[in-house]
């Protein structure tokens, strides 16, 4: 059935992969842009999430609202709360006359006191359920990789020059999920099921990938073996100090910081008993090596490696 979809985000990495992937199933879209911007074949609202007017004119008809839009990466916690939390408040409290809410979280909001982007992403969460009087439906998913995705880039770079690095603990257990598999949850949302709660997202191994598979993927990927090279958590958290001063200093935000670290050495991202696969229609169909390949392929292409 053809629906009415309002769309947060829809230049974004993962954005950018549903938006053809809604107007390829019939449905009608309409995407907030901060400015002006042609997206063919969806309808645009120019605005932000702080826009009152313009949340009003997004959702407006609108049968459900996918909303992907939020930061990654802030100067400091209040700059993660605004975008991730009040944002997410203001649109679920513009939407009450939609009859279903799609938020897609992050796999981190399940340790929010791991970092501030992590508790963000669960206060978010939490503000759609207080403000939303619908149906809702929030994804985690772990961390996305896939063709058009930077923050990963660097990794692939590292082992096409013979590198391997290995950021966390040799004994982590690291979540993963391709973007297109991302897309086909957000799809399967759209339609009745899950209600009510968060659930992950990854690619179909319970048990999550060890750095050692994930870097023996990307060498397959890239195409030639790597050293492996141990980064110490004093080094990554030096870095992220750095990091921290430079954003403060510049005003653009880093994706590196303190909170990121203690991320990165979290054990276990593997997932938990809330996994989307347990709703009807939807399985991840992205194996590591083959996602990993496909990526390489893209950034290629793209002239990115």
């Amino acid at each position: 059935m053809s629906l009415t979809v309002a769309l947060t985000g829809a230049s974004g990495f993962i954005g950018a992969r549903l938006l053809p992937a809604l107007l390829a199933e019939g449905h009608r879209v309409r995407c907030l842009v901060r400015r002006p911007l042609d997206l063919p074949g969806a309808e645009t609202v120019t605005g932000d999430l702080a826009n009152a007017s313009a949340l009003a004119r997004l959702v407006e008809g609108a049968d459900v609202v996918l909303h992907l839009a939020g930061a990654i990466k802030a100067r400091d916690r209040a700059g993660f709360f605004r975008a991730n939390v009040e944002g997410t408040r203001a649109l679920a409290a513009a939407s009450t006359a939609v009859g279903r809410f799609v938020l897609l979280s992050s796999l981190a909001a399940r340790e929010p006191q791991l970092s501030d982007y992590a508790a963000s992403k669960r206060a978010g969460e939490e503000a759609l359920a207080a403000a939303f009087p619908g149906a809702w439906v929030v994804l985690r998913p772990a961390a996305v990789y896939g063709p058009g995705d930077r923050e990963t880039l660097d990794f692939f770079k590292a082992l096409s020059r013979g590198l391997a690095p290995r950021l966390g603990p040799a004994s982590a257990r690291l979540g993963l999920i391709h973007v297109d598999d991302v897309v086909s949850a957000l799809l399967r949302a759209l339609r009745p099921g899950g209600e009510w709660a968060a659930w992950e997202l990854d690619d179909g191994v319970a048990a999550g990938h060890s750095w050692a598979e994930m870097i023996a993927a990307g060498e397959a990927a890239v195409g030639r073996s790597a050293r492996l090279l141990p980064v110490p958590r004093a080094v990554l958290t030096a870095a992220a100090i750095t990091a921290q001063g430079m954003g403060l200093l510049t005003g653009r935000p880093q994706i590196l910081s303190l909170g990121k670290v203690r991320e990165i050495h979290h054990p276990d991202w593997s997932r938990s008993w809330s996994w989307w696969g347990t709703v009807e229609g939807w399985a991840p169909r992205v194996d590591l090596r083959t996602g990993f390949g496909s990526t390489v392929a893209w950034y290629r292409e793209a002239g990115w490696l």
